[in-house]
């Protein structure tokens, strides 16, 4: 049963429940038949207060994009910067080649994370992993029929 739990259960969460579960088993004596159905309960718990921090971890994250994104606009005078290391990086170029973006002088540490992270959106494997998540779906209404798959984003200026 443990093998099926920890293919279908949050991993993390499901460790933590066991170490709950095993602390409470041993103030309680929970007998080895209840113990599972314990682990349950306390995983559910845990399920349940993850989610309500949810919308306040999803609200953060976004503030803080956001503010990057207002922060690297103001600093490199427009919201387009990245394009000129995406464009780099298709060249074939390294980031040692652009000591400045639009004039404007950034460090060798600011370079390399932001060309890491192209690294990262560009591997192939990343590709592949996003794309086997994103199911294509189909729909259809009495006067249309459509489909709507999985497709690049083009990034332009």
């Amino acid at each position: 049963m443990l093998d099926k739990d920890m293919r279908t259960l949050n991993p993390t969460l499901l460790r933590d429940a066991i170490r709950e579960a095993t602390e409470i088993r041993k103030l309680r004596l929970v007998p080895p038949d209840a113990q599972r159905s314990l682990v349950h309960q306390i995983y559910t718990r845990k399920i349940k207060e993850f989610s309500a921090i949810y919308p306040f971890l999803f609200a953060v994250e976004n503030g803080l994009r956001s503010a990057l994104a207002e922060q690297s606009a103001i600093k490199f005078n427009g919201v387009h910067w990245w394009t000129l290391i995406r464009d780099a990086r298709a060249r074939g170029q390294t980031a040692q080649a652009l000591p400045t973006i639009w004039t404007i002088p950034v460090s060798a540490a600011f370079l390399k994370a932001v060309w890491r992270a192209f690294d990262t959106i560009a591997n192939p494997l990343h590709v592949q992993s996003v794309s086997d998540r994103v199911a294509p779906m189909s729909f259809s209404t009495p006067s249309t029929s459509a489909t709507c798959g999985t497709s690049s984003v083009q990034t332009g200026r």
